[in-house]
């Protein structure tokens, strides 16, 4: 993974660029161990301590998050094959590598309950994105965390010194006369 370049507000919140790659295969407990490398390279990448609470709250969701796919891969992918996590400044990318074949989906709210259900509607929730893909192996579920308060605030720190990044104008709506 190539790190995108820090948006201003990152490198004065004291974020860094970081990635990690944890083979979960033959770990007995692989769900504490991935929340462990997660809350690892959250802390090494300074958003987990930041003062920033919009970054501290990433850190929160992202071991959330892992711990919803590892546990999911267990529990319905044939067990957890592969951890990986980087963070570019902006984004956290989550990958959980799996033996089962079948892509996962949200459980809709009627078939919800004590034996569970939840898990992949919390990580849409949390997640900017979130997909699988099967793989000869069988499959990849991914999830990319977005610090959205800092997006707010990268546009409107950007836009003052660049140009370019002025919004583009709407088109003008189409008139329903000449609409073939």
């Amino acid at each position: 993974m190539i790190p995108a370049p820090l948006s201003p507000r990152s490198a004065r919140a004291g974020v860094r660029p970081a990635a990690c790659r944890l083979p979960l295969l033959h770990e007995p407990n692989p769900g504490a161990r991935a929340r462990a490398a997660a809350r690892e390279l959250l802390a090494a990448a300074g958003l987990s301590t930041s003062p920033d609470a919009a970054l501290r709250d990433t850190a929160d969701s992202a071991v959330l998050t892992v711990s919803e796919l590892v546990t999911n891969a267990g529990r319905h992918g044939g067990g957890a094959v592969e951890l990986r996590m980087g963070w570019d400044g902006r984004a956290l990318t989550i990958e959980v590598d799996d033996r089962g074949d079948t892509l996962p989906g949200v459980v809709p709210e009627s078939r919800r309950g004590a034996c569970g259900g939840y898990g992949l509607s919390l990580v849409d929730h949390l997640a900017e994105d979130w997909g699988a893909v099967r793989r000869p192996f069988g499959k990849t579920v991914h999830a990319c965390l977005v610090r959205a308060a800092d997006t707010a605030l990268d546009t409107a720190t950007d836009t003052a010194s660049d140009p370019a990044s002025d919004p583009v104008p709407e088109p003008a709506a189409a008139d329903p006369a000449q609409t073939l």
